[in-house]
């Protein structure tokens, strides 16, 4: 309630002090303070004023303005009373010393910097749609339909960004063009435009990769993109990319020595084993195992990595191997040998040596009833039932 009152009273006042066109003239032509005792002074230099006065175009966006300059050269943002210059474009050419390949990126540059502002306004016009369709709830009538956000606000800004980023990338600021990606993927979120989102992510990751300043910042944006690769609802879902990501995302982790490495690493495995891939997933369960069990702060979820890389021999059907894993995690690994999630791969090894798939589904059902298993462990408790069946018909 203390938030939603402050949040009233700032808006209230940014209303009230919303700049009008009036007070960026005087901003933009501060009066001459030398001539302040000559009334005919001041007048002859007003009437020379108005004719060097700028052109421009004043949005009312209720609680805040935006300038742009008619020649797009630069944009202001008014707030509370005051103005603020948002971006700049440089014009080019004449510059004693330059040469024409210096010209032409600046150029790129200052285009990029125009597109970025471009994007900027579309963005503060959709988070101002925001803000009005919720006080809307509280019977604010002075807000006008056009300001409510909109899927196409959101397109805009998405394409201002991606535009911002192939100018920087153009002029070789490779940095500033990974930003410009970076908000564009957002933006294109908004707009629920997924496949184009996750393809300026992947340029943004790719260009902080190539720094080396910027590989645990890279690895950030793997991690996002993987997690956007796996999410059920996304026309863009591909397990399989989602894997690369969080390899490259490890990988560079690594490389900085970043405590993020060993997280990554398991998402890596989970859900390497999560689409049947069991002998990599094995592989990187030995060094996640290795290195948790020697981390008193890492410890704790070793059973689990254990549990699983057991589970992938059985999606192998390598009953032997599992049997001699599960007996050197057990000398290994005390703790294990103590929790249910070993005393289950104990009883299924002896029901499958025994040929009892009776025993085999008892043994299941006790301990799904007291935890719950995701579906790529039971595809392979199902697989191996339905393995043993086949060996008591024959």
């Amino acid at each position: 309630m203390i938030g939603l009152i402050v949040l009233c009273a700032f808006l209230y006042g940014s209303y009230k002090t919303n700049p009008d066109a009036a007070s960026f003239r005087a901003f933009i032509r501060p009066p001459n303070s030398n001539s302040t005792t000559d009334s005919l002074t001041n007048f002859f230099a007003s009437l020379v004023n108005a004719h060097t006065m700028p052109e421009f175009k004043r949005d009312d966006y209720i609680f805040f303005s935006i300038v742009s300059l008619a020649d797009n050269t630069e944009t202001y943002l008014g707030l509370w009373g005051q103005w603020f210059l948002l971006s700049k474009l440089q014009l080019i050419g004449g510059g004693k010393g330059a040469s024409a390949e210096e010209n032409e990126l600046q150029l790129f540059e200052s285009v990029g910097e125009a597109e970025k502002a471009l994007a900027v306004k579309a963005k503060l016009k959709r988070d101002l749609g925001v803000v009005c369709g919720f006080l809307s709830a509280y019977d604010s009538k002075r807000i006008s339909a056009d300001t409510i956000c909109s899927f196409d606000i959101d397109a805009s800004a998405a394409s201002h960004y991606n535009e911002a980023a192939e100018q920087f990338l153009q002029a070789g600021v490779a940095l500033d063009a990974a930003q410009c990606y970076e908000d564009a993927y957002k933006a294109y979120q908004q707009a629920k435009q997924t496949e184009k989102a996750v393809k300026t992510l992947e340029k943004a990751a790719s260009l902080y990769e190539s720094h080396d300043t910027q590989m645990s910042r890279a690895a950030n944006v793997y991690v996002k993109l993987a997690e956007q690769y796996k999410k059920d609802n996304s026309t863009s879902k591909d397990l399989d990319k989602a894997v690369a990501m969080y390899k490259k995302a490890a990988d560079l982790y690594g490389i900085e020595g970043d405590g993020r490495h060993f997280f990554t690493v398991i998402s890596q495995a989970d859900l390497l084993a999560e689409i049947g891939q069991y002998e990599d997933a094995i592989k990187l369960y030995d060094n996640i195992i290795l290195f948790a069990i020697g981390d008193s702060m890492l410890n704790f979820n070793v059973k689990t990595h254990i549990f699983n890389q057991l589970l992938c021999y059985a999606g192998l059907d390598d009953w032997v191997g599992l049997e001699k894993k599960a007996v050197e995690m057990e000398a290994t690994y005390p703790t294990f040998a103590e929790s249910r999630e070993c005393q289950l791969i104990k009883t299924l090894i002896q029901a499958k040596n025994a040929f009892d798939s009776s025993a085999y589904s008892t043994a299941c059902k006790d301990y799904d009833q007291r935890s719950t298993l995701p579906s790529w462990q039971i595809n392979i408790l199902l697989k191996g039932k339905r393995s043993l069946e086949s060996e008591d018909l024959r």
